[in-house]
């Protein structure tokens, strides 16, 4: 999920880890979500929100270790004004998925993503671990996060609005994070503009990588 306030938008990276709810659970490290970027004016943002995943967990009748490894997804941003005086401030690229850097599958995580079609490595990248007797013994589950400023790939297109497309994420589907409906495969855009035609307010950026 990607929280944002009225008029202090908040791309929380760690909150895209909307996963299960752990019995005994210790934190044992993690990107504590702080402040990146701030921007003020007559600005206002935009925002999409994908996953890889291609079923629901099983409360809702799906399989939730189900994820189109390396494939595309594509999302539509609408709102961005096509007056002569807008202008795009910045557009982030987020995405976090479940790797495994300790059990037999050893799926490492991955910072290579596709954007638009062109390559891209995360800018900053974050891991974050949990341990947790869910299934009845210790058991380490592990996430990673990526973030990169895609402020050029999106100023280039013709278009602002429209759709968005992303790919080639790998992540863990199978063990640890399999059992416990902890498979995560999203990826989120927030675009931030400028508009003569918009109220004056700050737009703060805010991510980290923290399970809760």
């Amino acid at each position: 999920m990607m929280r944002v306030l009225a008029k202090s938008a908040v791309a929380l990276l760690g909150a895209l880890m909307a996963g299960p709810v752990f019995a005994q659970t210790t934190t044992v490290f993690e990107e504590p979500v702080v402040l990146r970027d701030s921007f003020n004016g007559s600005i206002q943002f935009v925002s999409t929100t994908g996953t890889l995943r291609t079923s629901a967990n099983a409360a809702e009748g799906g399989n939730g270790c189900l994820v189109n490894q390396g494939g595309t997804d594509t999302r539509t941003i609408a709102g961005v004004p096509t007056n002569a005086g807008t202008q795009i401030e910045a557009a982030l690229l987020y995405w976090a998925g479940s790797h495994d850097a300790v059990g037999g599958g050893q799926v490492a995580p991955d910072f290579d993503v596709t954007f638009e079609g062109n390559a891209i490595t995360a800018d900053r990248q974050y891991l974050a671990r949990l341990n947790s007797d869910l299934t009845g013994a210790a058991q380490d589950y592990d996430w990673f996060g990526g973030v990169t400023d895609v402020t050029t790939i999106v100023r280039n297109r013709a278009n602002k609005n429209g759709t968005y497309s992303f790919g080639g994420l790998t992540v863990e589907a199978g063990a640890p994070q399999c059992a416990v409906e902890g498979v995560l495969a999203n990826w989120a855009l927030i675009i931030i503009y400028s508009d003569p035609a918009e109220q004056n307010r700050v737009v703060n950026i805010f991510d980290g990588l923290q399970v809760f």
